[in-house]
Parts: structure tokens; sequence; C-alpha cells
């Protein structure tokens, strides 16, 4: 049933029932109303409905449906909800400044196929993740794309065995027991985002993206709280324009649009060509070098095992977790990530995530005396508690100039390990 409601030459109302939960059609061609009239006929035994206030939909009252997740090998959804990146960065002046957890995690996305928006309450309890859905869509397709945003579509128990092989990923494991990688939504989301926050503060983009999704996206209501899902790609073409874009980036959002609705970011797509041809094929969309192209594919399609080739703070961090006298090189940061295959792209978002934590802790606790200095080959007076790892300079081609004590370099893991969350 569709129920249109004119109040106003510049809003109007409409409540539509999806398809997937309309146990029979009703044909009616307009009702006009009042936006009072066309609420209550929302309320009065049609709660089933869309609420629609210019482009944006808003949710109100559908009948939510469940489904499980049993994850294989640990999952902290804790971390996942308190992972700050991309669509889960915090707003400009929305909320406390860090993102905090209440035993929920709320999703609003594009569906896969990028015609409808959905809205997700997750839930953890000590066996399976429990997932509260608002909105229309095949659960099944619902359910596969929330496991994939979540990397609940792997067995994790091979990922804890990179943490046995190398000590330095093992105590990371231990300061973020359960993390796993969360994904942007899709590879739509994911340029769009790249697009939109390109040479600007994120934080900043994050809120515009906010106040576009909420006008013209699908908002819901997620356990008390609002979230608002991105435009689809027919919805954002519709835009015109848009405070705080400006039309050079609001052309190359548009751009991704057209994109998406060709099938060029469907999921399966990129994940059937491989990183390396998936990353060149995105970046002829104007506006994705081959930054965001990694970010688009790495980090929106899922791919567990693709090292970054050029991270600065990775590298930062590999310098001081596995206390190399210099930042090493590609080659040396690929040596050292031998160990960590098939599961590199785990361990370096890991790597980010954890490794200040650790680092933090690590520094707050050391000891104020002094160490004598180990030579080549000894080991360091804080072995037996570290857990010692020797890694020869030379056999990780390093130049002459970073080849000390000998060519033999002490790696210590952190000594500190964080409590579980």
């Amino acid at each position: 049933m569709v129920i249109v409601g004119a109040v106003s030459p510049v809003s109007r109302i409409r409540t539509q029932l999806p398809n997937s939960l309309r146990p029979f059609r009703v044909a009616v061609s307009s009702v006009v109303c009042s936006r009072r009239d066309a609420i209550n006929a929302c309320e009065q035994g049609r709660s089933d409905s869309w609420v629609v206030v210019g482009q944006a939909r808003h949710h109100r009252g559908m009948a939510t449906r469940s489904f499980t997740i049993k994850p294989v090998g640990k999952f902290s959804l804790m971390e996942s909800a308190l992972f700050g990146f991309g669509q889960r960065m915090r707003p400009a002046g929305v909320g406390a400044r860090e993102l905090q957890f209440d035993g929920v995690m709320r999703l609003a996305f594009c569906l896969d196929g990028y015609h409808d928006q959905v809205g997700v309450e997750l839930r953890q309890d000590e066996r399976v993740v429990h997932a509260v859905v608002h909105g229309p869509g095949e659960l099944d397709v619902i359910q596969r794309q929330v496991a994939r945003v979540l990397s609940l579509d792997h067995d994790a128990r091979g990922f804890t065995e990179v943490g046995r092989r190398d000590p330095v990923i093992g105590q990371l494991q231990r300061a973020a027991v359960g993390l796993r990688p969360p994904l942007f939504y899709s590879p739509y989301e994911a340029a769009v985002w790249s697009v939109l926050s390109a040479r600007r503060p994120g934080w900043q983009m994050a809120r515009v993206r906010a106040e576009l999704s909420e006008a013209h996206g699908a908002a819901f209501e997620l356990a008390g709280e609002r979230l608002a899902a991105l435009p689809t790609p027919s919805q954002l073409l519709a835009v015109e324009g848009f405070p705080g874009i400006d039309p050079d980036r609001l052309a190359r959002m548009h751009g991704v649009a057209r994109a998406a609705l060709a099938g060029q970011l469907d999921v399966g797509r990129l994940q059937a060509l491989g990183p390396d041809e998936a990353m060149a094929d995105v970046q002829r969309l104007k506006g994705i070098g081959a930054f965001y192209a990694g970010l688009i594919v790495i980090r929106a399609a899922g791919f567990v095992d693709v090292l970054p080739s050029s991270e600065p703070k990775a590298l930062e961090l590999v310098r001081e977790l596995y206390n190399l006298p210099a930042l090493p090189s590609q080659a040396q940061f690929e040596a050292i990530a031998e160990a960590w295959r098939p599961w590199r792209t785990w361990a370096t978002v890991l790597l980010r995530a954890a490794g200040p934590r650790v680092l933090a802790q690590t520094k707050s606790s050391e000891p104020t005396r002094h160490q004598p200095r180990p030579t080549a080959g000894q080991a360091h007076p804080d072995a037996l508690q570290a857990g010692v790892a020797e890694v020869d300079l030379r056999n990780l081609g390093a130049p002459e100039s970073d080849v000390r004590e000998g060519g033999a370099l002490q790696v210590l893991s952190p000594r500190v390990v964080m409590a579980p969350p």
C-alpha cells in the first residue's frame, strides 16, 4: 500500500510495506492526507512501513527478523564495535570522543546488490552472535553480509597458529583477544568514503556522511539509538548538491554510484578477480588511486592474505614491536610477514589496532634500572620472561649500514599482557 501526503511544497511523506514482508498486495493509486494522517496510517494496523521525508526513508516499527552466527575460533564483538575506522569513525561533534560499547553493535548499510538498506543489532553471548534485522531483504543475504563485515566467514583457529609462530603477533593477540578485521559494509560504501574523505579530515567528513545518510539514505532505530545507512547508488545519483561536498567531489561520488549500478563494485566480482587485478580495476574510477584501491579491495572484499605495499604506520609499528634499528624496507617487512601467512591482512590489522596498546603498556612498565646491552647472539636479560627470536638482518636484505652486532638483532616480544576484553 502506498500513501502519499502532500503537506508542503518541500516535504512529503510516503509509507510503503516492502514486498518481502507483504502477505498480500493491495493496489491503491494514492491517498492525499495530512502528515498526522499519514503517521496514523502507519500506526493503525499498518505498522510494517517506511516513512519517507524528502528523499530519506525513516524506519518505523517494521517487524524484525533474527539469525545467529556461531564464530569458529576466537571472536570479540566488543573489539569490532570499538574499532573506529571509516564507516564507524565518530562524526565531529557527535557524542563522546571515544566510541562506547553498551553490549550492542549497531549496523546500518546498503544491502549487497545496492538496491535497499537494512539495520542490524548485534549482541554476543558465550556461544553465538545474535542479530536482529530491521528492514527488507532476503535474510540469508543479510546474514552473509554481516558475517563478511565482521570477518566471521572464516575459521580463525588458523590465525591463532600465527601467534604461536611469531611471539610478537602472539602478544598482540593476547592484548586484543578475539579481534578480527572489521570490514567496510561493501566495496561501494568503501569507494564512496574514499572519494568523500580524500584530503579532508576523517572526523569532519564522517559528520558530512552521517548528515548525507540522514537526508538521503535510510534511518533505523536500533536498540534505542538512531543510525542512518548511506544512500543507495540510485539515491545518491539523485543528490544534486549537499553542504560540505563540493561539486567535483559529488561528481566523483556519482561515478562510484554508476559503477556500483553497473556491477563493477559487486563484492563477488572483486573476489573473483583476486586482490591485484581487483585493485587495478577499481583505479579506473575517477578519484581512486593506489592507496584507496587497497582500502576498497582489502578492507571491503575481505581478502585475508594481502600485505600492504606501503603503509608508513604499519612499518613504524613493526620497527618498534620488533626492536629494529630503523624502519624496515619492504623486503624486510615481507620477510618478517612470511610467518603470518596465510593471514597477513589480519596480522597487519592486528598490528595497527593492538600495537599502540602494547607499546603504551610496555613503556609504562619499563624498569628504570640500566640493562646491559647484549652482544651478538647473547640473550637479553629478560629473554626468559619476554620470549626471544633472533633475526639476521643480512637474511632480510638489509643494507650493510643496518647490520649491527655482527648481523644478529634481538627481537623481543612485548612483556606486558593486557587483560582480555
